[in-house]
């Protein structure tokens, strides 16, 4: 894959690292926080992006003209044998809430008072 074209890609995986722009405006010590925070993974025959990003990896390459081959490798697991403990609380309708059919939501506050968090579809 050229290079080129490796370089947008792994744009398309990158964000600003808020930590290091809080530091600066601060006029703290900036030395070991990356400016930029990049999820993509340098492979020898491809390059990995997280899965939310995987719309505007596509985009990019229908820019360019290629026609991606995608193959999905995720690992599916074994299921566990577990008891829930706690209690829920009443979801919203189905129809108000978003599908978010790659990536996964999580909530903070359920991750620390022991609720299970959700799980979208692969």
């Amino acid at each position: 894959m050229p290079s080129s074209v490796v370089a947008q890609l792994v744009r398309v995986a990158a964000f600003q690292n808020p930590e290091f722009y809080r530091a600066q405006a601060m006029r703290m010590p900036t030395y070991g926080k990356p400016r930029i925070i990049s999820g993509a993974e340098l492979h020898p025959q491809h390059v990995g992006l997280p899965r939310g990003c995987l719309d505007e990896a596509l985009e990019v390459l229908k820019v360019l003209g290629i026609k991606p081959i995608l193959k999905d490798e995720r690992h599916r697991g074994e299921p566990l044998a577990l008891t829930f403990l706690g209690t829920f609380r009443p979801r919203p309708p189905a129809q108000t809430r978003p599908r978010r059919p790659r990536g996964v939501v999580a909530s903070r506050d359920a991750q620390a008072s022991g609720l299970a968090t959700e799980t979208a579809e692969n």
